[in-house]
């Protein structure tokens, strides 16, 4: 299989969606294998498995019966749903299972005469603490920078993933009749000062030994606790102000005014070592494009028994700052 193809295919997916296994490349003789992809968050009512196979030169759909089942802590505790997939190619199985810290997650999947499985542990939380805003830039560039307070609990290395949302709730008037309330979340882009997360404190300067680290966006606000172990620290990333908008993709097209009440969701999740090299890889694959000979060299993380892909399991803590609600009155050209 062409790695080119590959790396095209983890890259969608991480847009949506122990040791480290480099997916370098299958040989043509190779049988079909399992493509398995979830990104699973402990306290979600539901939880996203994307399946597909894996064939000489491409990524293909699987066809027939496929299955997908979860166990915690070796028991049997729930059986995935396929639904409508908003990947191409990807057959999309849902589960609903409450995950707790500690708890040792399984997912098995079965289609085509395959079986792949991947084991997951679910780590502890972090301590999110203080968290303060300041507008900067100017009217053309204007950006919200952040001080995040948060605090590692567990001695030894820790990883964690950044994500800031804008998440609002709009109502739509036709007149002054309310046509109905609906809302939308937006995962904003993060301004990292260059990759290094921590940059203005100097605490990722750890990170310049690493081949993933140096010179490449965190777009995934993947960071480390080498230098605060069982310490705080203050994270200061920033967002643009243009992207804290998401109009909802349900929204009833006759409306002549909306009512948005807008907020922002700070989340800080504890995740494992390879949860964090896949984060910074397809990072850095987003970064390039699948004619870029530099991504060849990038090695993409596995942790799929009898299969190809990554299942990663985070535990998320965050806090809610709300933003001032307002109104606009929607224009439309004349036909």
């Amino acid at each position: 299989m062409d790695k080119k193809v590959l790396i095209a295919h983890l890259c969608l997916l991480g847009l949506a969606a122990g040791c480290m296994n480099d997916l370098t490349y299958v040989q043509r003789d190779s049988g079909p294998r399992i493509v398995m992809n979830s990104l699973m968050s402990a306290g979600e009512d539901a939880h996203k498995v994307y399946l597909s196979v894996s064939r000489p030169e491409k990524v293909d759909s699987l066809t027939g019966d496929a299955n997908v089942s979860c166990y915690v802590n070796g028991e049997l505790a729930g059986v995935a749903t396929e639904t409508s997939s908003d990947m191409p190619r990807q057959r999309l199985f849902v589960f609903s299972t409450p995950f707790s810290e500690g708890d040792r997650v399984r997912l098995e999947a079965s289609a085509e005469r395959y079986l792949a499985r991947a084991e997951v542990s679910v780590p502890c939380k972090a301590e999110l603490g203080k968290i303060d805003t300041l507008t900067v830039g100017d009217s053309t560039s204007r950006q919200l920078a952040f001080r995040i307070g948060m605090t590692d609990k567990e001695e030894g290395a820790d990883y964690y993933s950044l994500d800031i949302l804008y998440r609002a709730s709009t109502e739509f008037f036709l007149g002054k009749v309310s046509l109905g309330t609906f809302a939308s979340c937006k995962r904003l882009s993060l301004d990292c000062s260059d990759d290094l997360i921590l940059a203005e404190d100097n605490i990722a300067a750890a990170n310049m030994g690493m081949d993933l680290d140096f010179g490449t966006p965190n777009r995934y606000g993947a960071f480390f606790d080498s230098q605060f172990d069982r310490s705080s620290v203050v994270l200061k990333p920033k967002v643009d102000v243009s992207e804290m908008w998401s109009f909802p993709e349900n929204a009833p097209v006759i409306a002549d005014s909306i009512s948005v009440n807008p907020c922002i969701e700070v989340r800080i999740s504890h995740i494992d070592i390879r949860h964090y090299y896949y984060l910074k890889a397809i990072g850095s694959l987003g970064e390039g494009s699948s004619s870029d000979m530099a991504l060849e060299d990038v090695a993409i993380p596995d942790n799929i028994d009898g299969g190809i892909g990554f299942v990663g399991l985070g535990n998320p803590v965050s806090k809610t700052l709300p933003l001032p609600s307002y109104g606009v009155k929607l224009q439309f050209d004349e036909p």
